[in-house]
């Protein structure tokens, strides 16, 4: 079950693994622009800035209406990410652009959920409602109400963006990939990054 949430969330944010090539006089202009994109989940707007093609997803995933409760939620959330940027500095032809984002935390949410999952699995085993697809209804659903009852809780992470300049346009060469998947989960990825290594001792 925990395998295929986080196959889920992963589907949600794998457009903005996609390699940015950045056409502006600075950087940070087009840093933004694709900031504003994702935070729309905008995958045409992502695909123009970045110059690259984008997969269609198949969307047939979100018709479960549980998968698509959670997804509306992140997406959602992410339409309040703020972000700022921090710094922008060119040594050598390339640029360091220092990005704070602040986004709503679901890890405390997320946390809850599995506890209050593990508490009712003794139960549901002597019923014989153990399988996957009763498991993840059953958390989601937890993950709901934990979501909707807890208070709004922020959290920030900067990111460091770095941009190579080759013939007057800038291309992002790397940045902290894991991080911005937390920033547009709202912490979920690292939620499950923390159960898998607690699992895995």
């Amino acid at each position: 079950m925990k395998k295929k949430i986080f196959l889920l969330v992963t589907l949600f944010l794998l457009v903005i693994m996609c390699v940015v090539s950045c056409k502006g006089k600075y950087a940070k202009d087009e840093i933004v622009k694709y900031c504003e994109a994702m935070k729309r989940f905008d995958y045409q707007e992502m695909a123009k800035l970045t110059g690259k093609e984008l997969d269609t997803m198949d969307m047939s995933t979100f018709d479960n209406k549980y998968v698509k409760e959670i997804f509306n939620n992140i997406k959602s959330n992410a339409k309040k990410i703020k972000y700022k940027i921090e710094e922008e500095k060119v040594e050598d032809g390339i640029a360091y652009v220092k990005v704070k984002f602040e986004y709503i935390d679901l890890s405390y949410a997320f946390g809850q959920a599995f506890a209050d999952l593990l508490k009712q699995s003794l139960a549901l085993a002597f019923s014989g409602e153990t399988d996957e697809d009763k498991m993840t209804k059953v958390f989601i659903d937890l993950f709901m109400k934990h979501v909707k009852n807890n208070k709004e809780e922020k959290k920030e992470k900067t990111i460091e963006f770095t941009c190579t300049n080759d013939n007057s346009k800038w291309v992002i060469s790397s940045l902290d990939m894991k991080e911005m998947l937390d920033v547009i989960s709202g912490g979920i990825t690292s939620a499950l990054s923390n159960l898998s290594n607690i699992f895995s001792k």
